[in-house]
């Protein structure tokens, strides 16, 4: 991403890409939230399994939920309303998850990413009802407000640091190597773009639609004891 490309300064784009690593801060981007269930389940999991999973994922989880919630954040600016109607969105979007070890998780992604970013930029000044979002989302969200960085640029690098993640597990796994995961996520940079680019028709929040299979994978999950984990 070139800072000549995005309106942004060349220190803009590298603080960015730095907070957006898939494990700034340890773990914060480090949750399959269902993923790792699938992988232990399929026998064996392929990486075009694997790509078609995660591409649902990208399209009925985080495009109308996650990214909705960071939009929405950037847009009102919390102008003095007390986190106004987002509120609402956080609450909305921590509900629709199907487990309770996600919920649990979420909760304290938000606060590790509330917390390495005051450390990572000393200047920070997050509002005080930042405190009281659960969602990693809305926790990159109020980052991204209060550094002023472009709506489009976290919108993208949100989703890709969740890909990269999420390749990491079969990296895990052993179900494949860095140059098949480098593969697997490359394959999925244009469809990260699409929906970067892209917002839902309609004016409200629409709660995670998932498919049957990435349900049954989130249900799942909770039996696996999972935790968070490092690429």
């Amino acid at each position: 991403m070139e800072a000549a490309a995005t309106g942004c300064t060349a220190e803009t784009i590298a603080r960015m890409h730095y907070f957006f690593d898939a494990t700034f801060p340890t773990g914060a981007y480090a949750h399959s939230f269902g993923f790792e269930s699938f992988v232990v389940a399929a026998a064996p999991a392929t990486v075009e399994g694997a790509g078609r999973w995660i591409r649902e994922f990208l399209a009925f989880a985080l495009w109308p939920a996650d990214l909705e919630v960071i939009s929405r954040t950037l847009e009102s600016g919390l102008d003095g309303r007390e986190g106004g109607g987002l509120f609402d969105l956080d609450r909305r979007l921590h509900a629709s998850r199907s487990t309770a070890e996600a919920r649990l998780a979420a909760c304290r992604l938000s606060a590790s990413i509330r917390a390495a970013a005051t450390c990572a930029y000393p200047e920070l000044q997050l509002p005080g009802v930042a405190a009281g979002f659960k969602e990693p989302a809305s926790a990159v969200a109020v980052v991204a407000l209060s550094l002023g960085w472009p709506e489009l640029q976290t919108r993208l690098l949100y989703l890709v640091s969740q890909v990269v993640s999420l390749a990491s597990v079969l990296v895990r796994h052993g179900r494949l190597g860095q140059s098949g995961q480098l593969q697997l996520v490359e394959g999925l940079n244009a469809e990260c773009a699409r929906l970067a680019a892209t917002r839902p028709d309609g004016a409200q929040l629409a709660a995670p639609a998932f498919n049957w299979s990435l349900e049954r994978d989130q249900i799942h999950h909770v039996t696996l004891s999972p935790r968070l984990y490092q690429s």
